[in-house]
């Protein structure tokens, strides 16, 4: 047989293809190599699904002007924490600019991107990256830096009438020192003395210069007497200007002097205040009232005569007990003719007997790499009886300096007439230890000697920083509450993440905004049936509680009724502690009310202890509310009204400045019209200046409620509420 088959090699071959196809046959599947476990029958690995996503990064800060970047690594993890290569991670960010939108994991189970802040917006933020796979997240915030604002004007000198203006000039840089176009800037105004600008709201040109609507810069011009501080806020920055308001010239009836509103005077001494009559004829006397001292050395309230020839009547303010005067001048034929200023008298320097000494941080991160680390000191010094002291010399000292260079500037700080003084302790580039440096502060020439009970700040090394970072998805939980995702990175001093760290989470609503929602009468563009709702903010306040105890103690501010505004749950809820991951990363969630967001702003602090050594970083923000519920116009107007004080004194008044109200139909919100619903109330709808005068009968305690209606001419409004407390 096999010489016959190899006599005909054609029949070979095919008997040799009819016994392979047999073989097979009979051994079936058993017979051929099986299917990978988990492929399918064309022999694509099946992968495991995702458990978990560690998220890192070897930078938590990159510079505003896109000159840098930091690189962002997922790992994918399967249930037993195996890596898993193959994986298509999804990445997001809430802000600059990352290289990649996805990433496939490679053998280590790394997807690996870029983020860099782009140059759609170079301002200062933070910024958390996301990652996702198989419905698992992970959050890492990283900062944006460098930007900065500058303010300038032609002068910082304005007369009260509004006769003068200054030219105000904002300049935004980012990173780089390079101007920024096309960024929002919003201008405020605060202090004692009080000044109008023609537009509290515009966008940077092409050299980083503010600019309104018009395309022009801003105006400012001088309403009320005293130091008025202008401070712009955007870039994720602020920056102030201070103003010196002086009084009207001669030729309106004013108090001329003292210029300063707020002017303040020791108990041992004191002040003259002059008026300025244009009319003698008309006006052959002025009553002098106070709601603190005497005048003269007489009564609270009495009456002199002007002076014909130089059209002006002086009298003498003195008060053995230190507090708040205000001090009012009026024509006692015509009492609608008047002005009014506030006297803080206080004890003098000599009397000091106590003092107290508190810091704004107890722990503090080092100083290194250029980046500075601060807290402000305040000594509160006041006499025998419990009244602040004003003027007094305190002197700040460290006892046991580290030798890594931290100071106190200054050095000898006074008091103001609320008795506290201040000073600035910025640490150095050495570690502490865990009982920290110890600060002293006692009253300059006090005998017997008046010093304070030491405090200890501790400068931590390991823990180089923690930063806290919001998310940009808002839950909504139920008809009444929001939630908000937010992140803790904690890395050392090198940079590297620190896994294990138990992040202790506080927060404080720092502010509070009074104000309400309005139909703003602009149009959805992806829905032009449907008109936005915006917030017109009337006045943001600080908490009342300055110590943050909980207590309404002698010296802080409350409603009419003696409650604390706003109370600590304002400011939400969250979890005590946290832990970070591998990558120093820790995620938790922001509980809060509806009826906060927009009018609470809060801080978050957060404090990590590494290895024996604490640092601390906070992070402060207007709680934010849901687009949509916001835009319909669904949220609650402002808790709290704006309040203010009056004297309880037939004729007293008390003015405040309403902020500028706009709709779409208004060319500039100069245009808007204001009224007030009280008939002892007006408003000048030009200056946007109320003023309550007090009616006859008032009496200390009394409480009148006031609504101020901002309107465009009838096409759309918005009403606030307003609070005025007569007081003693």
């Amino acid at each position: 047989m096999l010489i016959k088959a190899m006599r005909f090699p054609g029949l070979m071959m095919f008997v040799l293809s009819i016994a392979l196809l047999a073989l097979l046959a009979g051994c079936g599947s058993g017979g051929l190599t099986d299917a990978p476990a988990g492929s399918s029958d064309g022999g694509a690995t099946t992968l495991p699904p995702v458990a978990g996503i560690s998220l890192g990064t070897d930078a938590t800060t990159v510079k505003s002007d896109n000159s840098d970047s930091a690189t962002i690594t997922a790992i994918a993890l399967d249930s037993s924490n195996a890596v898993i290569e193959g994986v298509t991670i999804s990445f997001s960010a809430t802000g600059g600019a990352i290289s990649a939108s996805s990433a496939k994991t490679d053998a280590s189970g790394k997807a690996v991107i870029k983020f860099s802040s782009g140059t759609l917006d170079q301002s200062n933020q933070v910024v958390t990256i996301t990652a996702a796979a198989s419905g698992k997240t992970a959050q890492i915030p990283l900062q944006v830096v460098g930007a900065t604002l500058t303010m300038t004007s032609t002068t910082a000198n304005l007369p009260s009438d509004g006769s003068g203006a200054a030219t105000l000039t904002v300049l935004a840089k980012n990173a780089g020192g390079v101007p920024v176009r096309n960024m929002n800037i919003a201008l405020a105004v605060s202090g004692a003395g009080s000044v109008t600008l023609s537009a509290t709201t515009g966008t940077t040109d092409v050299a980083g210069k503010l600019r309104d609507a018009a395309g022009n810069e801003v105006t400012v011009k001088g309403a009320l007497a005293g130091t008025a501080t202008v401070t712009a806020q955007g870039m994720g920055t602020t920056a102030s200007l201070a103003y010196t308001v002086s009084g009207p010239a001669v030729g309106v009836f004013s108090i001329t002097a003292p210029t300063m509103d707020l002017a303040s005077c020791s108990t041992a001494s004191t002040i003259d205040v002059e008026v300025a009559v244009p009319d003698a004829t008309a006006t052959p006397n002025v009553t002098f009232a106070t709601t603190l001292g005497v005048w003269d050395g007489g009564t609270a309230v009495m009456t002199k005569a002007v002076n014909p020839a130089t059209k002006k009547v002086k009298a003498t303010l003195s008060s053995l007990k230190a507090g708040l005067a205000t001090v009012q001048a009026y024509n006692p034929l015509v009492p609608a003719t008047t002005d009014s200023m506030g006297v803080a008298f206080y004890a003098p320097a000599s009397t000091a007997a106590q003092i107290s000494l508190q810091s704004g941080v107890s722990v503090l991160g080092l100083s290194t790499g250029g980046l500075t680390k601060t807290t402000t000191l305040t000594a509160n010094v006041r006499n025998v009886a419990g009244a602040p002291v004003g003027e007094a010399a305190v002197a700040f000292s460290i006892a046991n300096p580290t030798g890594g260079g931290e100071f106190i500037s200054p050095v000898v700080a006074y008091t103001q007439p609320t008795g506290l003084a201040t000073a600035t302790f910025t640490s150095g580039s050495v570690s502490s230890g865990a009982k920290g440096v110890q600060i002293n502060a006692q009253v300059v020439g006090a005998a017997p000697v008046v010093a304070a009970p030491p405090i200890a700040i501790v400068i931590g090394g390991t823990a180089g920083s923690v930063v806290i970072g919001p998310g940009s998805k808002i839950t909504v939980l139920n008809a009444t509450t929001y939630s908000l995702p937010m992140s803790v990175l904690v890395a050392d001093s090198s940079g590297s993440a620190v896994a294990g760290a138990t992040v202790s989470l506080k927060m404080w609503p720092v502010q509070y905004s009074t104000g309400a929602w309005y139909n703003s009468l602009v149009y959805d563009p992806d829905n032009p049936a449907k008109v936005l709702y915006k917030s017109y903010i009337t006045g943001t306040f600080d908490n009342d509680d300055v110590n943050e105890n909980l207590i309404r103690d002698s010296g802080e501010n409350s409603d009419p009724y003696g409650a604390l505004r706003p109370p600590n749950s304002a400011a939400g809820s969250l979890p005590a502690t946290v832990t970070t991951d591998a990558n120093g990363v820790a995620n938790f969630n922001l509980t809060y009310l509806k009826g906060s967001a927009v009018w609470i702003k809060d801080r978050i602090r957060a404090s990590a202890l590494v290895l024996g050594t604490e640092t601390t970083s906070s992070i402060t923000f207007t709680l934010p509310a849901e687009r949509t519920e916001a835009e319909a116009g669904e949220l609650p107007d402002a808790a709290y009204p704006v309040d203010l004080t009056v004297a309880a004194t037939a004729g007293a008044t008390v003015t405040y400045t309403m902020p500028a109200w706009s709709s779409a139909y208004l060319v500039v919100p100069a245009t808007a019209t204001y009224s007030t619903l009280s008939s002892y109330s007006t408003i000048n709808s030009l200056t946007r200046v109320y003023t309550f005068t007090a009616p006859a009968g008032v009496k200390a305690g009394d409480v009148y409620q006031d609504y101020i209606t901002a309107s465009d001419g009838g096409k759309t409004s918005s009403t606030s509420w307003i609070r005025i407390i007569a007081s003693p």
